[in-house]
């Protein structure tokens, strides 16, 4: 973190949370804005996230983007670049651009270098201009990503040059031999989403959109791949409808092209997180990606047998109530019949799959919205949404 920014992020967090202890790695005891316990710390060097220690309780997690915008808002403004006093020469031309991505996005420079210029863009009609991000598609289109106040161009924050149907955007560095070795490859939605996998150690090309199926970047792909075995891909769109329908209707298309294909989901909660906001909250684990394979899974189980399977194996919750394709179904496991069924020989999953009932409670999804109470007339309610429509 630059020195300027972090003495005033520190500045900041003093005064707002009241910080009652500080050492040299953290700051602890502050008041914790959920729950209102001083329960609140957070690394005193890398003071990105802000955590509550009450985990159970609150475990309230805030990103320092999220408390103080201003900060991360105008990246040529606070990171311009600097000219030579000697030779006249701009020392950095990306100052700006390294920032975004360093302390906007949470990238490491090293592992990304090259891979993306500075540009600028003016809008004539608002009489407003900005620095970019560009990256460079492999048919030759760009994409760039406002970095200077965005909001001031409305719902526009990034545009093309070029088309980019059909394709995606790989790393300049792309490494078949790798994506064979790790027998997968990982298709994401925006740029910065591969580009945090890739911090991790995960091989992912992002599709620019959840409505782009990148036919003519796999028609090359696989012709790059010669004799060797075609990897497993893997759709990691976003949560939601736009990109959980588009992932079940992608891997059907990649399966009738010959490809494997899964998925990967991130986790849904109050707050809709995308793969570049669970690097920079330290959610991309090995642990943390072995779950999202998981949600993954359950998003595309052909059955809701299956799926109950699936998350039996998971919960070890012999009975529970389940959602499939917005209807509710109840799950049940049969201790004794698989008991009975291992017994005979039958191998774990038949055994398992033979155990497990499962029974249709309605034929649509309940959902809680609140409940109300009047003391006075000892009366309460329930409020709850039903959806009924099915999308696949």
């Amino acid at each position: 973190m630059k020195s300027e920014l972090h003495a005033e992020i520190l500045r900041r967090l003093t005064v707002d949370y009241d910080f009652k202890k500080q050492s040299d790695q953290y700051l602890q005891q502050g008041i914790c804005p959920s729950c209102n316990k001083r329960e609140l710390y957070t690394h005193k060097n890398n003071p990105w996230l802000l955590r509550c220690g009450r985990l159970n309780k609150c475990g309230n997690e805030l990103h320092i983007k999220e408390i103080y915008h201003d900060l991360f808002e105008s990246w040529s403004e606070r990171f311009p670049s600097r000219e030579d006093a000697k030779t006249g020469l701009i020392t950095n031309q990306n100052a700006a651009a390294d920032a975004y991505l360093s302390h906007g996005r949470g990238l490491k420079l090293s592992l990304i270098k090259g891979w993306y210029q500075q540009g600028s863009y003016y809008c004539g009609e608002k009489q407003i201009g900005t620095a970019t991000v560009k990256f460079t598609l492999s048919n030759g289109a760009t994409w760039e990503r406002f970095i200077d106040k965005p909001e001031r161009f409305g719902s526009m924050k990034a545009r093309f040059s070029g088309s980019y149907k059909g394709y995606w955007w790989q790393t300049p560095d792309f490494d078949i031999a790798k994506v064979v070795e790790t027998n997968e490859l990982w298709l994401v939605e925006g740029i910065f989403y591969a580009l945090s996998l890739l911090q991790v150690g995960i091989t992912a090309v992002s599709v620019m959109s959840c409505n782009n199926f990148p036919i003519e970047s796999l028609k090359t792909f696989r012709e790059q791949l010669n004799q060797a075995t075609p990897p497993i891909l893997v759709f990691a769109f976003d949560t939601g409808k736009a990109g959980e329908s588009h992932t079940l209707k992608f891997i059907e298309q990649a399966k009738k092209l010959g490809w494997q294909a899964t998925a990967a989901q991130p986790p849904t909660g109050k707050l809709k997180l995308d793969w570049n906001d669970l690097l920079q909250r330290e959610r991309l684990t090995p642990d943390h990606i072995e779950h999202y394979r998981y949600l993954g899974k359950l998003l595309i189980a052909p059955s809701a047998k299956i799926k109950g399977i699936l998350m039996y194996q998971q919960s070890n919750q012999h009975e529970f109530p389940f959602e499939f394709q917005l209807s509710m179904y109840w799950f049940k496991f049969h201790a004794d019949k698989y008991d009975k069924n291992t017994d005979k020989g039958q191998d774990d999953l038949t055994a398992l799959n033979e155990a497990a009932s499962i029974q249709l409670l309605c034929m649509c999804y309940p959902h809680a919205l609140y409940y109300q109470e009047s003391p006075a007339s000892d009366e309460s309610w329930y409020y709850l949404a039903l959806r009924r429509f099915m999308w696949i």
